[in-house]
């Protein structure tokens, strides 16, 4: 009996040991993704901000510092 209940302690402690590598792999691989998925939302979050303030840079009073904003940014005024 002794060696019964040992073996299956030791399956049971194999067992966990195996499911707790799973889950930091998909742990993992879920960071990775999120991370990617936040720089892309980011720079199109970015992109679409420079480019409706492209439209006011010739709006009194702001038009100066928001021309020196995308001159900063590197973007193109038409």
């Amino acid at each position: 009996m002794s060696e019964s209940t040992e073996l299956k302690q030791s399956i049971d402690r194999l067992q966990k040991t195996q499911e707790n590598l799973v889950s930091l792999k998909w742990n993992f691989y879920r960071g990775v993704i999120y991370g990617f998925g936040f720089f892309v939302g980011g720079t199109m979050l970015v992109a679409l901000l420079l480019y409706v303030l492209s439209f006011f840079n010739t709006a009194p009073m702001i038009g100066q510092y928001i021309s020196h904003v995308l001159n900063v940014a590197n973007v193109k005024i038409n």
